[in-house]
């Protein structure tokens, strides 16, 4: 046995304390942060005019008690910043003769806590002590705490950094600031499959012994897996109040696993730096990656579950645990979302394929076989002892998949992915055609080969279910899987091409300026959209009631029949989220898609003329 390096030893010994103090004061800018983010500002109050009351008159008097930031409530209700607080001032407030009621004023005219648990003790402390002080100071303690933590880890940093490629670590931060982006400008209820996700606050009552909760939160066996995760947010909001952007942020982070799980998937493959740094980059650009992350779907927890599956069942050398997690984490993938039945069907596939002999591949399929009947073993039996039958609330779910048309089954993954891709899917076909031309070559490389069955499977099982057995409808949100795979390949045979070229550095910038031009061509649209709810409430703070909106909600089947009303005008309009097209292939048949892109479907908002 050799011995250790003593000065290693030494080293690490002396940059232990660093490290702990480093973590523990990053841990503690990072408390400053959320703390002082979720402390309330000025608060609120609501105050009701009386009838009496002009608009000359009320905006007199919103300048004399000192009331700022007025929104209209309804009728003669306002909601108004209150930013002197002090009892004096209230009093002043509920003794004028205009003021016909308020809210948020309590007994001894102070201000009510009406807020979830966390807010309300924040609140409750608002003035004292230390949140006071944090409330105060977070924006700049928290950042000088955690670059104070930095700079003490910064030699284990550096360590790190020579193991890590941190070009995929860039690429993750770039993924990360985009789906922000798209979570916090809004989007979540818009799609009905969204609904399903209020099942976690259900499954929440069930956990504490309510019974009834427990039959309804097992109604849809399709949707448990999102139920179980969305636990997490369904309890943030139970502190923090109802707010969509929270189960967008848990879901919408599935999004970015992936991208990770791609580059890690790539180098276990026997990937190299390059390639997998290829891969990863191909599905940050990726829109039909992106775009859902804004949702409260199960979509992205599959797709991630699946992608697990496929990392697991390509570590080398492989385990028996390694066939065995790849089962059951391919019923994971079913359950988070039953459509991603092929992913999980790949990901298996991609395990026996990985097989050294014929005998490694029996023994890896028995042990995927054992993964994937126990969790199905566990489920049944847990249902059954719930008073329902598992298996029928499949077959009732499976007869629900039939908007839309059994026969483009076959083109419309192609079709989908060309209007949220453009030019990235072309590049991505090239490198696909490229392993087919040269199939042995490809068929003996583990990451090519990984990456052919991958998109072999996912498409022909959404083909031939669709197509010549009509049992299932291809909608967008099925054949977003293809891309993963595709960024395998692209990502094994663009490094392989780039290795080849004189001046490396030179091709490898022009391609990543090639693809992130095309990707920031393609984001523009998803980035800047504005939703139904968003619209309507944007109109709302400006416009009082009366108010007519046209096109503000979800279209389906197709466009509607518009009848502007007689007296009103148009004082705003928005693009629908149904005019980015890939939106369109959720359900929607070919003549409907016409109907949408030939109509005039603007969200508009009408106000009485005078």
């Amino acid at each position: 046995m050799t011995k250790s390096n003593p000065s290693i030893r030494q080293s690490v010994n002396r940059r232990s304390p660093r490290l702990f103090v480093g973590a523990f004061l990053f841990a503690a800018g990072l408390a400053v942060l959320l703390f002082g983010w979720l402390a309330p500002g000025p608060p609120r109050i609501n105050v009701r005019w009386t009838a009496q009351t002009t608009e000359a008159n009320r905006v007199a008097n919103e300048r004399a008690l000192r009331l700022f930031d007025g929104i209209h409530v309804a009728e003669r209700t306002w909601s108004y910043v209150l930013l002197d607080t002090a009892p004096e001032h209230v009093g002043e407030i509920l003794d004028h003769p205009a003021v016909e009621d308020r809210h948020y004023i309590g007994p001894g005219r102070t201000l009510t806590p009406d807020a979830p648990p966390l807010p309300a003790w924040l609140m409750a402390r608002y003035g004292r002590p230390p949140v006071s002080w944090i409330a105060a100071s977070w924006w700049l303690a928290g950042p000088a705490l955690c670059a104070l933590a930095f700079f003490l880890v910064w030699p284990n940093l550096r360590e790190w950094a020579r193991a890590t490629d941190l070009r995929v670590v860039v690429l993750l931060v770039v993924a990360a600031v985009l789906r922000i982006w798209l979570i916090f400008s809004g989007g979540q209820y818009y799609w009905p499959d969204e609904k399903r996700y209020r099942g976690s606050h259900v499954l929440l009552a069930a956990l504490r012994g309510d019974r009834a909760s427990l039959q309804d939160a097992l109604g849809e066996p399709a949707a448990l897996m999102l139920k179980t995760v969305g636990l997490l947010p369904a309890r943030i909001e139970e502190l923090v109040g109802d707010n969509p952007h929270v189960p967008a942020l848990v879901f919408g982070a599935c999004s970015l696993v992936c991208i990770w799980l791609i580059a890690v998937t790539a180098r276990r493959l026997d990937g190299s730096r390059d390639q997998a740094f290829f891969a990863a980059f191909f599905a940050t650009a990726s829109t039909s990656l992106l775009y859902m992350a804004r949702h409260l779907t199960s979509y992205d927890l599959a797709l991630m579950f699946g992608l697990l599956a496929v990392a697991v069942g390509s570590r080398r050398p492989s385990t028996a645990m390694s066939s065995v997690l790849t089962g059951v984490w391919a019923v994971a993938t079913f359950l988070a979302y039953a459509g991603a039945w092929s992913v999980a069907a790949a990901a298996c596939a991609i395990h026996m394929c990985d097989a050294t002999s014929v005998r490694d591949g029996i023994h890896r399929t028995a042990l995927t076989t054992i993964g994937v009947v126990m969790p199905v073993g566990v489920m049944v039996a847990g249902y059954r002892w719930a008073g329902i039958s598992w298996l029928d609330g499949l077959r009732a779910f499976a007869g629900t998949i039939k908007q839309g048309d059994f026969s483009e089954g076959w083109r419309l993954p192609f079709v989908y992915l060309w209007h949220a891709e453009h030019a990235l899917l072309i590049a991505l076909t090239v490198t696909l055609g490229t392993c087919l031309w040269r199939f042995r070559e490809a068929i003996h490389t583990r990451l090519t080969r990984a990456g052919l069955v991958g998109v072999v499977c996912v498409y022909s099982s959404l083909a031939i279910s669709s197509t010549i057995l009509h049992r299932f409808v291809v909608y967008g949100r099925l054949s977003r899987p293809l891309m993963p795979f595709l960024c395998l390949i692209g990502g094994a045979v663009i490094a392989t091409w780039l290795v080849r070229l004189p001046r490396i550095r030179l091709a490898t910038s022009i391609v990543v300026l090639c693809v992130a031009t095309q990707a920031a061509f393609n984001f523009r649209v998803p980035l800047r959209q504005e939703f139904p709810a968003e619209f309507i409430a944007r109109i709302s703070r400006v416009y009082p009631e009366p108010r007519v909106f046209i096109n503000a909600r979800h279209l389906f089947p197709g466009p509607e029949p518009v009848a502007v009303p007689d007296g009103y005008r148009e004082v705003a309009s928005a693009p629908h989220p149904l005019e980015f097209l890939p939106y369109q292939y959720e359900g929607h048949i070919d003549s409907e898609r016409r109907l949408f892109r030939s109509s005039d479907i603007r969200m508009r908002a009408f106000v009485p003329s005078r």
